[in-house]
């Protein structure tokens, strides 16, 4: 494993791009630095006396408002717009203000996929997404991560990406609702400088956002910028439109950047608008600064508080929920929406798999929040989480039994046939349902009931989250072979026997014991 090179915030600031300028008789002294390890250079070119005349008067006759100097309004809005985008790769990696370099690798469900390129990770995406497969993403480590400064460093391990999470939370994500990225700019693009008696010095060509930010974070201030223009940008749905001005340049700036509040985020419904707006990214960061317990878990006039009193909730940037038991977690989804009443719903989804989650799997109409209290209700159920600032709660194993080894239950499973010996529903035994029923289970993830000449196929698969080592049937929809379609937790198993047990989202209980034939 490659040594990891620590890199502290404070030294993330670009090494200084260096513009000297001089009109000792009118001669153009342009130098700059390389700026960035593996950066190409920026050449300033030489230019004619008689264009710098010309460009001079474009100079005079601009709007003061709209000169481009390094303390002018339409510099800090393209320094923004130059920002890395850390956006894209949310759903994997949690965090807007970061982005994972390109080429690297991601595990989902033991199965390895490279992704090289913005387009693969949107297929990637889409493909998650239409399976409905909520289940952990993981990164194969070492990967390089970059900040919006566009700074790089190595993660060499979960443990280290963990640190960085919260430290880029804390530090960088606030301040990245900001960004302004829902257009691209189509390099290259010139930038003419100036120096303070308006006569022109030199010009640079930009190719890369990262370029691009370079040049206006280290904009000396003494230095006029003007653009060559036309220039054109792109929108997120590929339509173009050609700029003629800073004017022009600065109102679709400003546009981008106060739409870009909600437009890339997942987790704001784009129909919230004015003061719920306000509300919804109040509670957003909210959910996002701290780590969430379950304080108070009253169901169906049942307070079932102890159930959850082991778990930690973490909500990420993208959507992701991170729900931890010591060694073990679970992931779902969350989203602010607008209630039907104008005020705000907090949406959690979570895989059905997971049963102790599956009854929180609602739209909680959101009753009051604070930085450390959030108190959600919904049709008589009433759900309060409790906040302490992020990385600062720590949780206790939420079954002391260890999980049953996953690939010798499916070698005891695929060996031989099965019968049910006893089945209970909600404590209501409904064996004899199933007698003359022989089961088997394939390698290849078939499962086939058969009595008689009844025969049903279905698919199975194993899955272990924070609940444990979990049985996946997914069997024909006919009576009562479609009973044992659930998603059971296995408690115990031998070569003879496989004890299973389900708990429903009203809390009811279903036990299922196989034994072999």
């Amino acid at each position: 494993m490659r040594k990891v090179k620590k890199i502290n915030h404070e030294s993330r600031v670009l090494p200084k791009l260096f513009v000297t300028l001089s009109n000792q008789n009118h001669k153009i002294l342009p130098i700059m630095k390389k700026f960035v390890k593996h950066l190409s250079l920026l050449f300033l070119i030489p230019l004619a006396l008689a264009s710098c005349q010309t460009d001079r008067a474009d100079i005079v006759s601009q709007n003061p408002e709209t000169t481009i100097t390094a303390n002018s309004e339409t510099a800090a809005l393209l320094t923004l717009s130059a920002q890395n985008d850390g956006t894209v790769d949310d759903f994997i990696d949690g965090l807007s203000a970061t982005s994972v370099n390109f080429p690297y690798v991601v595990d989902l469900n033991g199965q390895l996929t490279t992704i090289t390129s913005e387009s693969s990770l949107l297929q990637f995406k889409q493909s998650v997404q239409a399976s409905g497969n909520f289940n952990p993403i993981s990164m194969v480590f070492p990967v390089v991560v970059r900040s919006d400064d566009h700074a790089e460093k190595e993660i060499s391990n979960e443990a280290e990406f963990d640190d960085h999470l919260r430290k880029e939370n804390d530090e960088s994500e606030n301040k990245f609702r900001s960004r302004i990225n829902c257009f691209r700019f189509n390099f290259p693009i010139t930038l003419l400088t100036f120096n303070t008696n308006q006569e022109q010095t030199g010009s640079v060509v930009v190719s890369t956002k990262k370029e691009l930010f370079a040049f206006f974070t280290q904009l000396p201030a003494s230095v006029v910028v003007n653009i060559q223009y036309p220039i054109s940008i792109t929108f997120k749905d590929e339509s173009t439109l050609q700029i003629e001005s800073n004017e022009q340049l600065r109102r679709v700036l400003l546009e981008c950047r106060d739409d870009d509040k909600i437009s890339d985020d997942d987790t704001i419904d784009d129909d919230i608008r004015g003061d719920l707006l306000d509300q919804a990214i109040n509670l957003q960061r909210t959910l996002l600064t701290a780590d969430w317990t379950i304080a108070k878990f009253l169901n169906n006039g049942n307070d079932r508080t102890a159930v959850y009193q082991n778990l930690k909730f973490e909500f990420f940037r993208g959507g992701a929920i991170k729900v931890s038991a010591t060694d073990r977690t679970a992931f779902g989804r969350w989203e602010i929406n607008k209630s039907d009443n104008n005020g705000l719903e907090l949406e959690l989804k979570f895989r059905d798999e997971v049963q102790v989650l599956e009854v929180l799997d609602e739209d909680w109409l959101v009753l009051n929040f604070t930085n450390t209290h959030l108190e959600l209700s919904k049709e008589g159920d009433l759900l309060t989480f409790e906040g302490t600032p992020n990385g600062g709660v720590t949780v206790d194993p939420v079954d002391p039994a260890p999980t049953p080894d996953a690939a010798a239950f499916k070698e005891a499973l695929t060996d031989g046939s099965w019968n049910v010996e006893s089945f209970s529903q909600a404590g209501v035994d409904i064996t004899t349902q199933f007698a003359g029923f022989s089961l088997s289970f394939t390698a290849t993830g078939v499962v086939t009931a058969t009595r008689g000449a009844e025969v049903r196929v279905g698919t199975w698969a194993t899955e272990t989250s924070f609940t444990g080592l979990e049985l996946n049937l997914d069997l024909e929809d006919v009576s009562p072979i479609d009973e044992l379609d659930e998603d059971w937790l296995v408690l115990e198993f031998s070569n003879t026997r496989i004890a299973l047990k389900h708990r429903n989202g009203d809390g009811r209980i279903d036990e299922l014991i196989f034994s072999k034939n």
